[in-house]
C-alpha cells in the first residue's frame, strides 16, 4: 500500500491541480459562481486543514511540506473569494446550494470519535478529514442535481476531485483483504466514497437522459401535435361569433341585443 501512494501521488497533485485550476479560472476570470457549491468548498477546506495539523509539530520534508501548504492554500481562497466577492456572491445559487453543513460535517466527526486507530488528537482530526472526504463532493452533486442542468466547470471539478480520491485510496480498494487487516477503516471509507461517486454520477446521468428524452418527444400523455409557445397565429383563420346575452357585443356585431328584439 505504501509503494502505491508513492505511484499515484504524482497523478493525485495533477489531478488537484487541474481541478482546482478550473475553479480559480472560473471564479477570477469568468467571475461567476453558478453551479459550485459553497458547502462542499467549506468542506474541502476544513478536510485538508484538519488533516495537516501535523504541520504545527512534524516536518516531513520541504516538499512535503509545500504540498500541504498548497492544498491548504487553494482550499482556502477559493472560499474567501465565493463567500467575500461581491460579483461571485451574486452569482453564487444559494436556492440550489441547500444542503446543511450538519449533513455534512457532523456524522465524520462522530465517526472519527467513535472509529480511529490511536485516539490522539491529531489523529482523531486526521481521521475525521478521510471521513470527511468520502462525503465532501456530496453537496455538489445535490446542487448539480437541483439545477436541472450541469455547469460544465462545476462538473469538470466534481469529476476530477472525484478521481483524486479514488485514485488516493487506490492502494486500499485494490488489496483489500490486507487493507481490512491493517487499515479497516480506511478501506471502509475508500468505500464510502466510491459509493458517493456512483451515486451522484447515476443521479445526474439519468436526469439528463430524462430531460433528453422529454425534449425530444415530451411526456407520453401530451399531443405530439401541441403548438409551441412562439408559434405565430393567423386571427383570420377564426370565426368569431356574438353571445345573444351580451347587448354590447351584439350591438358591435350588427345583430339586435335582447333590449332591442323588446323594443320592436
Amino acid at each position: 500500500w505504501t509503494h502505491s501512494m508513492l505511484a499515484t501521488g504524482p497523478i493525485c497533485i495533477c489531478l488537484h491541480a487541474i481541478s482546482r485550476g478550473l475553479l480559480l479560472h472560473q471564479l477570477l476570470f469568468k467571475q461567476t459562481a453558478a453551479g459550485l457549491s459553497r458547502v462542499c468548498q467549506d468542506a474541502w477546506l476544513v478536510v485538508f486543514v484538519s488533516r495537516h495539523l501535523e504541520l504545527l509539530s512534524v516536518f516531513v520534508s520541504l516538499a512535503d511540506s509545500f504540498v500541504k501548504v498548497a492544498h491548504i492554500g487553494l482550499a482556502l481562497a477559493i472560499v474567501l473569494l465565493m463567500r467575500y466577492s461581491a460579483s461571485l456572491a451574486s452569482t453564487w445559487e444559494g436556492d440550489h446550494d441547500t444542503m446543511h453543513y450538519a449533513v455534512v460535517l457532523v456524522p465524520p466527526l462522530v465517526l472519527a470519535m467513535r472509529f480511529n486507530r490511536v485516539g490522539m488528537i491529531l489523529e482523531i482530526f486526521h481521521q475525521y478529514s478521510y471521513y470527511l472526504e468520502a462525503v465532501a463532493l456530496a453537496p455538489q452533486f445535490w446542487l448539480l442535481y437541483k439545477r436541472g442542468s450541469v455547469q460544465p466547470t462545476a462538473l469538470a471539478f466534481t469529476l476530477l476531485a472525484g478521481a483524486e480520491s479514488v485514485v488516493h485510496n487506490s492502494g486500499l480498494l485494490t488489496d483489500s483483504k490486507t487493507a481490512l487487516e491493517t487499515d479497516a477503516y480506511g478501506l471502509y471509507t475508500a468505500w464510502a466514497q466510491v459509493a458517493v461517486m456512483l451515486v451522484g454520477c447515476l443521479a445526474l446521468l439519468s436526469q439528463a437522459l430524462w430531460q433528453g428524452r422529454r425534449t425530444a418527444g415530451g411526456p407520453a400523455n401530451e399531443s405530439a401535435n401541441k403548438p409551441a409557445f412562439n408559434e405565430v397565429w393567423d386571427a383570420r383563420s377564426f370565426t368569431f361569433t356574438a353571445s345573444a346575452q351580451d347587448p354590447e357585443a351584439a350591438a358591435v356585431a350588427g345583430a339586435p341585443g335582447p333590449s332591442q328584439a323588446q323594443h320592436r
